[in-house]
């Protein structure tokens, strides 16, 4: 084979592989999860909750004069921010203001501070909780490190700190709810992270549930059959936040 030959193939390789990987990541990102038809029924305001959007979140607000607790919502990997919108809904309809934040390209790692203009944008409110699934509730964790005095409370759903992260000596209340048949976040893992999370975190199981149902978003591919319905679900996980909170 010639120089010019050997060249050619070099330049065809040194060049294709990286737009090979651009493309990966390109369809990686685009492979997102969207929320189903009954979530998106639920960003429908009420005569009880108002929901408002604007290019960084989705508000749910309780239609009552006075307001004290306001919870911010990180959602999980790859996953629309309107997949959770009957979680939230729901839960303003128990009282709290709720925010959904939406993240960059659906990654929360991207933006795990955001939770910050949002709470500079709500002085009146005088409680935060931040919650986050998956991905998401791990940012979550992140944001309560790095900002302990602007929350009261972290609320994990199916997640853990990263391994950066230590919270034990932080004055925070901590709830992590985690599902029996979830095959996506790691069961072990949650656990494990007992020694990152203050001596008063409550951990609670869903018995029958999964990963894909802390959502509304269909079943997350490589996750578990639920043997409890969505619906079921999400009445536990908010009798459990609520309880929490109280």
């Amino acid at each position: 084979m010639s120089c010019k030959g050997v060249i050619k193939i070099k330049t065809a390789i040194y060049v294709g592989i990286p737009i090979i990987i651009l493309v990966g990541i390109f369809f990686w990102l685009g492979d997102v999860y969207s929320p189903t038809e009954e979530a998106l029924a639920y960003l429908e305001s009420s005569n009880f909750v108002n929901v408002l959007e604007n290019e960084d979140w989705f508000e749910f607000i309780p239609e009552q004069e006075k307001i004290t607790t306001g919870i911010i919502f990180y959602p999980g990997g790859k996953v629309k921010a309107e997949s959770y919108a009957p979680l939230a809904f729901e839960l303003a309809e128990k009282g709290y203001m709720v925010s959904i934040i939406k993240m960059p390209l659906h990654l929360a790692v991207l933006a795990p501070n955001k939770a910050n203009k949002y709470i500079n944008n709500n002085e009146k409110i005088n409680n935060w909780v931040i919650m986050g699934h998956s991905l998401g509730g791990a940012m979550a964790a992140t944001f309560s490190e790095n900002h302990p005095e602007k929350l009261e409370t972290l609320i994990m759903l199916a997640a853990y700190p990263a391994n950066s992260v230590d919270l034990s000596d932080k004055d925070i209340d901590v709830l992590s709810i985690y599902a029996s048949e979830d095959r996506i976040a790691d069961k072990g893992k949650i656990l494990a992270a007992k020694e990152q999370l203050p001596e008063s975190t409550e951990f609670v199981e869903i018995k029958g549930g999964n990963h894909s149902y802390f959502g509304s978003y269909g079943l997350q591919k490589g996750d578990g059959e639920a043997t409890i319905t969505e619906i079921e679900q999400r009445n536990l996980i908010i009798n459990y936040i609520v309880q929490f909170l109280n």
